[in-house]
């Protein structure tokens, strides 16, 4: 009788267990791979088929410990009879049936499992994937994933179980190390890249206070806080820059009291128009409850699913966001909720039905964000370059280009380009993406001449 044990691995690095929570709600452990250990040899199934090899080379060559060793149990089968099991179901198991969700690294353990024991392995690795993957979380994790199932093919020379037996001393060829990131800095191009904002303070202002007031029949607002929208009406009229404590104070807290009133509320298109001049104004240090619960309310509308927002309700929300980085005093707080709303602007930029306008100002958000951070957070390092990898790479399938995708691209390339410069973990992960292989093909895409040096640029820094 011989052991047999189930060697699972996290392909997600612990990012599952980082983000999961802010992003599902609960928590996720990991994302599992697995292989089986019998007959001193662990056997799995990845992108090139079904493989075997010593369990110590497994690591030496894709880089993973196991994070767990479960016993399945004890096997009277032979290995000759395990061998012929292999053989007699390789067809199954190739890399055009590989399927992420469907018929994976799990699904061969659980067979060979069956097969081996008579029972199969644990029903929450198998349940996993749908629950992962089907998720914004999920999109930002699977180029990951994609990448290592890509690199889980045989070194050259190694032979999968269409052929009796792959030899083990082959697995030290291991997939070719990341380059080591160069001492560059960054060019001109983009080193002098600055903060995008929406629009210009007095744009649509009167507008919007104008629908407030309309709004206003159940007296939500005083007639002094009405008065105060119209001096800042007037004020952004004449280009006043100079600030006013007080003012600031009450213009702000009667932002926080419209947006209190939800989502849903009919306050809340022209409220975001108020909002987004608001953080146009010169920075005050006052009324930072407010401003507080002001970027809460934003926040909390992008995380409602399905999104209730309209078009226009997604524009300005989005544009608030955008000037939120490029105002200092608000650059800390957005960047605290960065992790909950950067799914849906990625999600925006993704969905074919958006504006263009919306697309554009997601990918600026993307940059102001990364040109805000001054400490490499992890959880929001990973965030951003997860979503730009997968965004980029779907980006650079499609067979042309528009001067939108272009906007877009450059929006999330430059705030790439920053954080590959200022944080060595935004390398790492931009290596375990295969980052630089989605940005060649998109080099050589019809129409994206005018940054091209941006790409190649930020291929360096890799």
């Amino acid at each position: 009788m011989s052991t047999v044990t189930l060697h699972v691995y996290d392909l997600s690095h612990g990012m599952a267990r980082q983000l999961s929570p802010a992003l599902l709600g609960k928590t996720i452990d990991g994302v599992w791979h697995t292989g089986v250990l019998v007959f001193g040899k662990e056997y799995f199934f990845g992108g090139g088929g079904i493989q075997a090899m010593a369990p110590e080379l497994v690591v030496q060559r894709y880089g993973m410990q196991p994070v767990r060793a479960i016993t399945l149990g004890e096997t009277s089968r032979t290995q000759q009879q395990l061998e012929q099991f292999l053989r007699e179901n390789s067809s199954r198991f190739t890399d055009a049936t590989y399927d992420l969700l469907r018929h994976n690294c799990n699904n061969f353990s659980d067979e060979l499992s069956n097969f081996l024991v008579g029972s199969g392995i644990p029903q929450y690795i198998l349940d996993l994937p749908n629950e992962a993957l089907n998720s914004p979380f999920g999109a930002m994790l699977r180029p990951m994933l994609e990448n290592m199932n890509n690199q889980m093919h045989a070194a050259p020379g190694d032979q999968l179980f269409s052929i009796p037996f792959n030899d083990p001393s082959r697995a030290n060829l291991a997939v070719p190390a990341a380059p080591s990131t160069p001492g560059t800095t960054p060019s001109v191009d983009l080193a002098s890249r600055r903060f995008k904002i929406s629009g210009s303070p007095a744009f649509h202002l009167d507008k919007m206070v104008q629908r407030i007031k309309e709004r206003n029949t159940e007296k939500l607002l005083s007639e002094d806080e009405i008065s105060a929208l119209d001096a800042l009406s007037a004020q952004v009229a004449e280009d006043n820059k100079e600030a006013d404590s007080t003012k600031s104070v009450e213009w702000w807290k009667i932002a926080s009291k419209l947006l209190a009133q939800g989502h849903e509320s009919t306050f809340f298109f022209p409220t975001l128009g108020l909002t987004r001049v608001l953080l146009l104004q010169p920075s005050s240090t006052d009324a930072v409850t407010e401003k507080n619960e002001c970027v809460e309310a934003i926040v909390h509308a992008t995380e409602v699913e399905p999104s209730p927002l309209t078009s226009a309700q997604k524009t300005l929300l989005l544009s608030v966001l955008l000037n939120a980085f490029a105002n200092p005093g608000f650059s800390d707080m957005a960047l605290s909720g960065s992790t909950r709303f950067l799914p849906f602007v990625f999600a925006t930029i993704a969905d074919t039905s958006s504006s263009q306008e919306t697309r554009v100002l997601s990918a600026h958000i993307i940059s102001n964000c990364c040109l805000a951070m001054k400490i490499g957070e992890e959880v929001v390092v990973t965030t951003i370059v997860c979503g730009a990898v997968e965004t980029l790479d779907r980006i650079s399938r499609l067979q042309s280009s528009s001067a939108v995708q272009q906007q877009t691209i450059e929006g999330i390339i430059v705030g790439l380009g920053r954080l590959l410069h200022n944080f060595e973990a935004a390398r790492s992960l931009s290596v375990e993406l295969g980052l630089a292989e989605v940005i060649r093909r998109l080099n050589v895409t019809p129409g994206l001449n005018a940054i091209q040096p941006l790409l190649t640029e930020v291929v360096q820094l890799i």
